[in-house]
């Protein structure tokens, strides 16, 4: 039986054994690039170390931020932050290889696009929520105001459905 794969490069195209993920992890920084294409540089975990932040906004309780890279064969990646209060995720842009190609955008406007539609969906359910549970105590007996935020949370899918106006695929950029 051969030796199982620990790890693998999708940038470099590297295969580790356990042992030999190990050794590199020894031997190299692994918050360094191994993969460069135009500005964009990938480190081991095929993550994008230098993505371009095309959409950063946030006001008193939400906030959004979308970054993006492209890999040699084209495809786009986004990676997100989003946060409602305490509630709050984020995911970074990663190298895509030729042969998964279909999981990538074909342009930037793409990979921001479908981002702002996802980051929309979750900021829409929240605001629902909030609506239909109104102000109320919470398990540990706290009085939580979750109408309060609504104002915040609606300025901010508003801020969202202009960016996807702004950043709307179908839109030709005249100087692009």
């Amino acid at each position: 039986m051969g030796a199982q794969v620990h790890h693998r490069c999708k940038s470099t195209g590297e295969t580790f054994t356990e042992a030999g993920w190990k050794k590199w992890l020894k031997s190299h920084d692994p918050s360094k690039a191994v993969t460069e294409f135009k500005e964009f540089g990938y480190d081991i975990n095929d993550v994008c170390l230098t993505p371009r932040k095309p959409v950063e906004w946030h006001n008193r309780y939400c906030a959004i931020t979308i970054t993006t890279s492209q890999s040699p064969c084209g495809a786009w990646d986004y990676g997100f932050f989003w946060k409602i209060v305490e509630n709050s995720s984020f995911g970074a842009p990663l190298f895509i290889p030729e042969d998964e190609i279909a999981n990538g955008y074909r342009s930037e406007k793409f990979a921001i696009s479908g981002c702002l539609k996802k980051i929309r969906k979750i900021f829409s359910d929240d605001l629902r929520w909030r609506r239909e549970i109104g102000d109320d105590y919470d398990e540990f007996g706290n009085w939580e105001e979750n109408t309060a935020i609504i104002p915040y949370i609606e300025k901010a899918m508003a801020q969202i459905d202009a960016l996807i106006d702004r950043f709307d695929p179908r839109q030709l950029d005249l100087f692009d």
